[in-house]
């Protein structure tokens, strides 16, 4: 509310407040040096972050992603090394050898030569993994050990690591 007693007072133009030696505030678009500094020095900043980010990412020529399911995929130049459920996972013992392709009489889908014959093979196959982007390499696998009519270790593979 207006006092009745206080006269108005008339606004004073800019040119005549800055004679008389009264301050006046700047104008937005003038801004200070410092002020300028700062917006230049976190504009830099971000720059170089994310350069850094970007080259991390170029040079590790991969990542990690997951998929649908849950699973993670790890990659290294366009292949993938890994996929699968966390090691602590899987309490039935892992298996090592070269992935190939076939079951046997229906039981897995691939298995695992590891140099000691037949019998002493892993019969495979996955419910959660796409084993064939394995095929031919050297892995290591996690899974859950299950009942075969035919095959001496039928796995249902959770996990695979490429070895070599």
């Amino acid at each position: 509310m207006l006092d009745p007693n206080v006269p108005p007072v008339a606004p004073v133009p800019v040119d005549q407040a800055q004679q008389e030696g009264k301050k006046i505030l700047r104008s937005f678009n003038q801004g200070n040096s410092a002020t300028k500094k700062i917006y230049i020095y976190m504009v830099v900043g971000l720059v170089v972050i994310l350069a850094g980010g970007l080259t991390g990412k170029i040079l590790a020529g991969g990542g990690i992603s997951k998929t649908s399911n849950g699973t993670e995929v790890v990659t290294k130049n366009g292949e993938v090394t890994e996929a699968g459920s966390p090691e602590g996972e899987f309490t039935d013992e892992p298996a090592e050898g070269m992935l190939i392709v076939g079951g046997m009489d229906d039981e897995g889908t691939h298995h695992l030569d590891r140099g000691m014959g037949p019998q002493k093979d892993v019969y495979l196959f996955s419910t959660s993994l796409d084993l064939s982007k394995f095929e031919g390499k050297k892995v290591k696998v996690w899974g859950h050990s299950l009942t075969s009519k035919k095959a001496p270790w039928l796995m249902d593979v959770g996990r695979i690591i490429v070895l070599e």
